[in-house]
């Protein structure tokens, strides 16, 4: 009878979640759309990687600390840990690697894109003559290795012979894709659906002209599968962040909160992905039941 008592106990405090009064720190994107933005005074971050982010955070009982990162200090900062005041969970489109998978803890794959360009149209017309070749890309992060494909193995970028193709790193989007439209950059290569939403926002929002530039559309130069990276240190948090993203994807949260950021349907690989994911059964103990 006192074993059962005592079971009954540590069930008890269980259930209450030994991580109901913790505080986590939670590194945001306030730069990249329609994953994870922040819209001028705005106190909280948007976007889908960051609804999910917070869904996660909030089913786990978990009191959530936003830190603002960018493309360049992310890693420094989850490498850190929230207790040295860097951040314990990162939301923003990281795209899972070797070298990620080796230094970070990757929850399942949560997102499927690509990389793909905006290109000026002097480019292979009136200036296809030109000695050099200008081609942007965004610090920190894996578009290099597209540039270099588009380069080398597709050949999409061009120049004369004996000219020069100069990679030019910048350290936002917005920068990036305001020096396309103004002729300062040739090329902007980044993940297909940031650079649709940023240049959006840039010609809705601030009247940029951008009339001279065209995208790739549907030909991309890498394939980007996007997971929620969390500290090393942290397999705790990582285990909760994994049963969030089921849980999310399951009982259609991340299903809603696609459509409220995109404007285009589902490629096959993300449909693939958000059925991969919905691994929870009708009649669980979800609070929403997916199958009424």
């Amino acid at each position: 009878m006192i074993r059962i008592l005592f079971a009954l106990v540590m069930l008890g405090l269980a259930g209450q979640g030994s991580y109901a009064q913790e505080t986590v720190r939670v590194g945001f994107r306030a730069d990249a759309p329609p994953f994870s933005f922040r819209d001028g005074s705005q106190l909280g971050y948007r976007g889908f990687l960051a609804e999910l982010c917070e869904d996660i955070v909030d089913d786990a009982g978990l009191v959530l600390e936003p830190v603002e990162i960018s493309a360049e200090t992310r890693f420094e900062m989850l490498s850190r840990g929230g207790q040295a005041q860097g951040i314990d969970l990162l939301c923003d489109p990281t795209s899972v690697n070797g070298d990620r998978m080796s230094k970070y803890l990757l929850s399942p794959i949560v997102f499927a894109t690509g990389a793909g360009y905006l290109r000026h149209s002097r480019v292979g017309s009136e200036d296809e003559g030109r000695q050099e070749v200008l081609v942007g890309f965004l610090r920190g992060t894996t578009a290099g290795v597209a540039v270099d494909i588009a380069r080398n193995s597709a050949q999409v970028i061009k120049t004369v012979s004996g000219g020069t193709i100069k990679n030019v790193e910048v350290d936002d989007h917005n920068d990036g894709i305001t020096r396309v439209c103004g002729g300062e950059l040739d090329f902007y290569f980044g993940d297909i659906d940031i650079l649709r939403a940023v240049k959006a926002h840039l010609i809705e929002d601030l009247g940029l002209e951008c009339d001279r530039v065209h995208s790739s559309e549907g030909r991309l130069f890498s394939y980007e599968a996007y997971a929620l990276a969390t500290n090393a240190d942290r397999p705790d948090l990582a285990l909760l962040v994994q049963q969030g993203v089921f849980r999310a994807f399951s009982d259609g949260r991340a299903r809603d909160s696609y459509a409220r950021n995109f404007d285009r349907r589902m490629g096959t690989a993300l449909k693939a992905v958000f059925a991969l994911n919905a691994v929870l059964p009708c009649g669980s103990v979800l609070a929403r039941d997916p199958c009424r």
